[in-house]
């Protein structure tokens, strides 16, 4: 399943316009890691550390009608839960990303014991949102997702849960479809009459975006963190937060990327956050995948993500529109 470019997957015809030519960066930020070691203690400066990670309705419209979330969802709590020193399939180990306990009350939260950076014991709350369930190791059919009422009420209670944790976590992740800026998206994708995601309908209406406008703005908490991975991410939604959320440190995404790298990227960057890391190993960990569309004007030029205001070493590439 492919988090396929907006204009790409609705079957527009794109071209390449001008980009900076090689080695060219826009606000270059180098490593600074006495920052970096502020925002850990910032982080960690409360007894309870809240995270949330929120998986988005992740369909595969026009080329198939399946949509991966169960199994998405599902692995990622069998790596919270796992045994500390565990790999994954690609090498990466993890020790401290895992033995969660879950909470026998609330199946959607996990917690953990972890020693912060002023050698005090904190509690790790991990709040897991699914648009589509738990712990199913399976894909689903969206046309049958898409009729049932169930599947209503698991879409209408994952917006409103990832948007109450941008007004509560300390730490709040996106993982799913941009839908050309109109996301984040928990609902199955509005469709044309061929089975194409409708984008002019999304540029019309911004769902996601305005509601994560309305919820950073009525609060006066934001998250320290947060992180968009969904394609393109910096392109549609940067500018957005840093209007309305000045303060929070952001991971985006330049590139459009399939869903399988952006996972590993969701489990690098947890992995990383609660290692406390600040050097550029954390930032490599991260930076998996190729970009999908061959011909992507940043192709060679920017790095898959940037995590910005952290202070740690980004290369920061300007990502020109793919239109």
């Amino acid at each position: 399943m492919l988090h396929m470019y907006d204009e790409v997957k609705a079957g527009v015809p794109a071209t390449t316009p001008p980009c900076p030519p090689d080695g060219t960066t826009s606000h270059s930020l180098p490593a600074d890691p006495v920052f970096c070691q502020k925002q850990y203690k910032s982080l960690f400066s409360t007894p309870e550390v809240k995270l949330s990670v929120a998986f988005g309705y992740d369909d595969s419209w026009p080329d198939f009608a399946q949509v991966d979330n169960p199994s998405d969802v599902a692995d990622f709590v069998d790596l919270l839960t796992q045994d500390c020193g565990s790999t994954d399939d690609v090498g990466m180990e993890f020790d401290n990303l895992c033995e969660f306990k879950r909470d026998p009350d609330d199946a959607s939260l996990f917690y953990k014991q972890l020693t912060g950076p002023d050698g005090q014991t904190r509690k790790i709350i991990m709040h897991v949102i699914s648009a589509t369930g738990m712990d199913v190791h399976l894909k689903a059919n969206d046309l049958q997702l898409r009729v049932s009422a169930e599947q209503k009420k698991r879409s209408e209670e994952a917006r409103q849960e990832y948007m109450k944790d941008l007004s509560h976590a300390d730490v709040v992740l996106y993982n799913g479809h941009s839908r050309d800026g109109g996301g984040p998206d928990f609902n199955p994708p509005v469709l044309t009459a061929n089975h194409h995601v409708d984008y002019p309908w999304y540029h019309l209406h911004h769902p996601g975006k305005n509601d994560m406008v309305q919820a950073l703005s009525s609060s006066t908490h934001h998250p320290k963190v947060i992180a968009m991975l969904s394609c393109d991410s910096k392109l549609e939604f940067q500018k957005m937060l840093n209007k309305v959320s000045p303060d929070s440190a952001l991971l985006v995404s330049n590139m459009v990327a399939e869903s399988e790298d952006l996972n590993q990227t969701m489990r690098a960057f947890f992995e990383g956050l609660l290692a406390q890391d600040c050097s550029d190993d954390f930032v490599e960990s991260m930076e998996n995948s190729e970009p999908l569309v061959e011909d992507h004007p940043e192709r060679g030029k920017a790095p898959t993500i940037d995590f910005l205001g952290w202070g740690l070493k980004t290369p920061n590439v300007t990502p020109a529109p793919f239109r």
